[in-house]
């Protein structure tokens, strides 16, 4: 799996982490999983056109001393589909661009 991991974060920040992703994200049935919807402008041809597997998303997996990051973007319709892949340069920088504002926003050190 591709994804970013910034580990070795203390337990204050953790919970500085999950609080700004219960306001930014959606925690998912799965315990320690936040949903981010990527926005509509973002999604790729194949996307556009597979009106019955949107809306997409990347996940983020906060742990106990963890924050992963997923550069998949998924469905919330299915779970298997050519228009569910690994993010585009377009998608990737909008997650990047998350995560760097996610850790400057809490001054997390990394």
């Amino acid at each position: 799996m591709r994804q970013l991991l910034f580990d070795e974060i203390g337990q204050t920040d953790i919970k500085k982490i999950k609080h700004y992703l219960n306001k930014h994200a959606e925690l998912s049935p799965l315990g320690g999983i936040y949903w981010v919807n990527l926005p509509e402008g973002l999604w790729d041809e194949t996307q556009k056109a597979h009106t019955t597997c949107q809306p997409f998303y990347f996940a983020i997996e906060v742990g106990g001393n963890y924050v992963r990051i997923e550069l998949l973007i998924r469905s919330r319709q299915k779970l298997h589909c050519e228009c569910i892949k690994y993010a585009n340069s377009d998608q990737r920088n909008f997650i990047l661009e998350f995560a760097d504002n996610l850790l400057s926003t809490l001054k997390i050190r990394t």
